[in-house]
């Protein structure tokens, strides 16, 4: 059953780029970084809450996904062959020999020397001595080959096609073998996703939705909206997960029956490309120039530097009060928020509506609030913008 909820769960936006977002990965539950198209780099050691630009790879690369397999070292990869491998936890990154100039699109490893690295024209390279040699597979096919998971050492699947057919493939014996599974989908498949070694989700365009119970002998279509293209799948248990997409905006949607229902968190802003979870309640939706993030399993989605677009605060910092320009979009306003940095609430204003693209401005008395870092939000019915403001007297 596919359900679309008019009131959507708010996922908070905390970072905002001039460029597209392509991937978002963590490795612990502090540490994580995204890629951008762009060639860029973003890291956080919070869980999310704050991102820094850490690196930008030479000659513009388009970087199309990351993995790390330890808190130093970490591979990405993208377009015309790239592969570069950090040993120092993201500063510097030195390129590797792929041995081929194909669009590379995912990388995932077993263990801190065995990686798969997938791509463009059936591309799928594997190393077992942590990057120093990338040694081309046979695939069996000249498909786009997406998103490459492993549920073990041996056991490990492909999602991706070409046009309008999707294809998964698998292997049981660590890459040696592939092979492809007949007439899985008339559509693109973007993002493959294991909750155990039984159970594993596909996602594609026209809301293509699989899910496989056996190991990947077997795949049933799960029924959803054809109004939306799928990018990427993340189970946090065997009945939570979530999907995002896009269609006109981006999209989330999630299920706590195991794929059987879905509901509408998101339907705003850019196209999304990928999701990942650091536990069953924190986790980052990323694409567009956006990354959005939930503490409380995709109840509420915030919005840290991308308020900055959105609403204006001066002067920042101040001593006493603080003015709040805010553009008026189509979106319904709420209220005006002022929490400490462990979330308690220091001072709520409501907010009054006028008519679309108008701008309002309002004054906020800050005289009774002590010195320090607070965070200031603008809560609308879909999303929260929020900005961090410094009291200092």
């Amino acid at each position: 059953m596919f359900i679309v909820s008019n009131s959507f769960a708010q996922w908070v936006q905390n970072y905002w780029t001039t460029a597209h977002i392509s991937s978002v990965y963590f490795y612990d539950s502090l540490t994580g970084y995204a890629t951008l198209f762009s060639g860029e780099i973003l890291k956080t050691t919070d869980a999310g809450n704050t991102w820094t630009l850490i690196s930008t790879i030479a000659n513009d690369n388009t970087l199309q996904e990351i993995f790390f397999t330890s808190p130093d070292t970490g591979y990405a990869v993208g377009i015309s062959g790239v592969i570069i491998k950090t040993t120092n936890g993201g500063l510097n990154w030195n390129y590797q020999n792929s041995n081929t100039n194909e669009y590379l699109q995912s990388v995932y490893f077993t263990d801190k020397n065995t990686g798969y690295v997938t791509g463009d024209g059936g591309t799928i390279l594997k190393t077992v001595d942590a990057g120093a040699n990338w040694i081309p597979q046979t695939s069996g096919t000249t498909d786009w080959l997406i998103s490459v998971k492993f549920t073990d050492s041996n056991n490990g699947y492909i999602a991706g096609g070409y046009g309008t057919y999707g294809r998964i493939l698998k292997t049981t014996n660590g890459g040696v073998d592939w092979s492809i599974t007949p007439g899985i989908s008339t559509e693109l498949l973007h993002s493959v996703f294991f909750v155990d070694e039984q159970t594993g989700y596909a996602v594609g365009n026209y809301g293509t939705l699989l899910k496989t119970t056996n190991a990947g002998v077997d795949w049933q279509t799960l029924t959803f909206s054809s109004n939306y293209h799928l990018t990427s799948v993340w189970f946090t248990d065997a009945n939570t997960g979530y999907v995002v997409g896009n269609s006109s905006n981006g999209v989330i949607f999630k299920t706590i029956d195991g794929g059987a229902t879905w509901a509408q968190q998101l339907n705003e802003g850019y196209g999304l490309n990928a999701v990942c979870f650091i536990n069953a309640s924190i986790g980052c939706a990323v694409g567009g120039y956006t990354i959005l993030r939930t503490s409380n399993a995709g109840e509420t989605f915030i919005d840290e530097n991308a308020g900055e677009h959105f609403f204006s605060v001066h002067p920042n910092p101040t001593s006493d009060n603080i003015t709040i320009n805010i553009l008026n979009t189509d979106d319904e306003f709420i209220e005006c928020t002022i929490h400490n940095v462990i979330g308690s609430l220091i001072k709520s204003v409501p907010l009054i509506n006028t008519a679309p693209y108008k701008t309002i401005s309002f004054n906020i008395d800050l005289a009774s609030i002590s010195n320090g870092v607070y965070m200031v939000s603008v809560k609308t019915k879909k999303l929260n913008h929020t900005q961090k403001i410094l009291i200092h007297r």
